[in-house]
């Protein structure tokens, strides 16, 4: 993808690559109870690093 992108000009956002350690897994600080899905932390990490492709506001 990240290719992909580079070739066509376009963003690349892996948006979860912040989220997850090492070897793929969600953070702990970032699961909810279940371990799985994401918490209130890891949308709010995800909304701070998604900002800047938000283009709503652009005119």
């Amino acid at each position: 993808m990240k290719k992909l992108a580079k070739q066509t000009d376009t963003d690349y956002f892996n948006y979860t690559g912040f989220l997850t350690d090492s070897e793929g897994y969600l953070k702990t600080k970032y699961a909810a109870s279940d371990g799985y899905h994401w918490n209130k932390a890891a949308y709010a990490k995800f909304a701070e690093k998604t900002e800047k492709f938000d283009k709503s506001s652009d005119r």
